[in-house]
């Protein structure tokens, strides 16, 4: 890249004698400007005067975040959890009849029962997942950032 500055330096010095307008546009192969360096106005800025500043917006800063503080923080900002009753487990119902179709001699009885939904049981343990294992080998805190995170998604 030097290389490549020290050249463009080069060019522009020389008063186009024997360098052609038209080479030069064709030798360029990226959008690199050799002209002068835009200045930052961030440089520019008297760094004594405002450290004190500086210094004090530091200072008032609260101290490192602690999880107690993070949850008072949270119940300020989005006020407190609200918790829905979890389902209540009930005994999954079986059908009295499994083929009525094959088995016409059994009949099925009018249910006298209030009309619950049948409930499959589903054999989501048999297998372990990802998520359970990622959680089994996770730490306190990391625990504690991703209960609050759910918290916040509900």
């Amino acid at each position: 890249m030097k290389v490549f500055q020290s050249l463009c330096m080069q060019l522009r010095s020389s008063k186009g004698g024997s360098v052609e307008a038209a080479h030069r546009a064709a030798f360029s192969t990226s959008s690199y400007s050799c002209g002068p360096r835009k200045k930052n106005p961030y440089e520019e800025v008297d760094q004594a005067r405002y450290s004190r500043v500086v210094r004090s917006v530091l200072a008032c800063r609260d101290p490192v975040q602690t999880p107690e503080s993070l949850l008072e923080e949270d119940d300020l900002l989005f006020g407190p959890v609200s918790k829905g009753k979890p389902p209540q487990q009930d005994e999954a119902r079986v059908p009295r009849n499994w083929f009525p179709i094959f088995n016409p001699e059994q009949s099925l009885k009018p249910c006298t029962e209030p009309a619950a939904p049948l409930k499959i049981p589903l054999q989501r343990n048999s297998m372990p997942s990802v998520t359970r294992i990622l959680q089994r080998t996770m730490t306190a805190e990391q625990l504690f950032y991703l209960g609050r995170w759910k918290q916040r998604m509900i």
